[in-house]
């Protein structure tokens, strides 16, 4: 008996011993075991996203000032009122403008005028005077010649007497004539050429009493020579055509004149401000009566029909941004209201103000029944890039070798422990990359936080 006790007491201690050795290796395995985090490979889509921040802006907005100093006669609008395209908002006082403008029409007309007074053919009547003078010219010049008697004297006495009377009388017709009429007109023109025939005829008249009583001598001779080519002259010029230089030089007239009456024209369209668009009047920086100054903003017009977002991109994401990608945009004062809209300008000069280079964007934003201002602030979301349907791992399970680029994962193998692999990226994005090649759907992935773990981004 005693025997078969010592063997129960020693197999008993035997078990004790062996179910002690048996937790201390459990508690050393449980202890030497690693904190895995793991995480299991997905489908899913991936957008890549530009955030900025800018503010609402009206489609246009134009300061509108006059060219020239002058006094503000009318003020048509008000500060917050809608006007249309082409609506008068202000006009200063255009009387110096409007004279220079009736001046130069005044102008215009005599210029015109004298180009049709060359172009016209020669009166009927100055033609027949300056004829009759040749004929009388030529008559007295033979008269010079003939038999000389008494009753030759007597008679050319006569119709010397008779053209002075005839004279006297043209002369008394003529200064009628200027008491009636004005002294451009055609009945004191033809008075007038009329008293210079008169005259002449009375001078040719004397002249030929004179030469009867003396016979003729050589200057006389010479004299009634030269009456005859300077007739002669005198008819050829009114057949003649006026010369060409003449013509062009009146046609030059006009066209100065013309282009004096469009500056005198457009000097005076300039004391009126005029709506270049459609859009609410914001500010009004003109008194009636008061001096308008160049150069400073009288009149400042908005176009609300449409907004805008500016915003300012760093220069490393403005790489990634194309026109047309499309833009998810918060406005904070409207409670977070959500609008869309598309990139539809990207600024090609940088603004380094500072040490941070950015460059402006502009967004159209599309439709919306949102309440929104001018100067609002807005958050954007600019979708540069979207994938659909890939496989993706988590960033944070992801180490790169930045001299290689080369990205890995530990995959998580069946007995729990982990074996590094290389996988090529596609891509990545802020919490996801793609995963073109090394992993599958399904495939588990891990990291060691007892040894700090490692990620894509950090």
């Amino acid at each position: 008996m005693r025997r078969i006790l010592l063997v129960l007491v020693v197999a008993a201690v035997i078990v004790a011993g062996g179910y002690w050795v048996w937790q201390q290796q459990q508690a050393t395995a449980a202890e030497q075991k690693p904190n895995i985090r793991t995480a299991t490979i997905d489908r899913g889509s991936l957008t890549l996203l530009v955030n900025a921040n800018g503010n609402i802006a009206p489609e246009r907005s134009v300061r509108l000032s006059f060219d020239a100093p002058g006094i503000v006669a009318e003020i048509d609008a008000k500060e917050g009122q809608m006007v249309s395209a082409g609506q008068i908002l202000a006009r200063q006082d255009d009387t110096a403008q409007r004279l220079a403008v009736e001046q130069a029409k005044a102008n215009l007309n005599v210029a015109e005028l004298s180009l049709r007074r060359l172009q016209a053919p020669p009166d009927p009547r100055d033609l027949a005077v300056a004829e009759a003078q040749v004929k009388t010219a030529e008559a007295s010049y033979n008269a010079l010649f003939s038999t000389i008697t008494p009753a030759q004297i007597r008679a050319a006495e006569a119709q010397y007497n008779q053209a002075v009377a005839a004279y006297e009388t043209a002369t008394q017709r003529r200064k009628d004539t200027g008491g009636q009429y004005p002294t451009d007109s055609v009945p004191f023109q033809l008075a007038l050429a009329q008293e210079g025939q008169a005259s002449f005829n009375a001078e040719i008249a004397r002249l030929q009493v004179q030469l009867l009583r003396r016979g003729p001598d050589g200057r006389t001779v010479a004299a009634a020579k030269a009456q005859i080519e300077a007739s002669k002259a005198r008819l050829d010029q009114l057949k003649a055509p006026v010369p060409q230089v003449q013509i062009d030089q009146a046609t030059i007239s006009i066209d100065q004149a013309k282009f004096a009456l469009e500056q005198a024209e457009r000097q005076l369209e300039k004391v009126v401000l005029t709506a270049p668009f459609s859009g609410v009047v914001s500010t009004i920086a003109i008194r009636q009566g008061a001096l308008s100054v160049t150069g400073v903003p009288a009149i400042v017009l908005v176009d609300v029909s449409r907004f805008h977002v500016d915003v300012r991109v760093d220069e490393i994401d403005i790489g990634l941004l194309r026109e047309g990608q499309p833009v998810a945009l918060t406005v904070d004062a409207l409670g977070g209201a959500a609008l869309s809209g598309r990139v539809d300008r990207i600024a090609l000069v940088a603004d380094q103000s500072g040490t941070v280079t950015t460059y402006q964007v502009r967004m159209a934003l599309d439709p919306t029944e949102a309440k929104i201002k001018a100067g609002m602030t807005v958050s954007a979301a600019i979708t540069v890039q979207e994938v659909i349907d890939v496989v993706r791992v988590p960033n944070q399970f992801v180490r790169l070798d930045k001299r290689t680029n080369q990205a890995y994962v530990n995959l998580v193998n069946s007995t729990g422990t982990l074996t590094e692999i290389p996988i090529q990226l596609g891509l990545r994005t802020e919490e996801y990359s793609e995963v073109v090649v090394g992993l599958r759907e399904g495939d588990t992935v891990g990291i060691n936080l007892d040894a700090g773990g490692f990620s894509l981004f950090n």
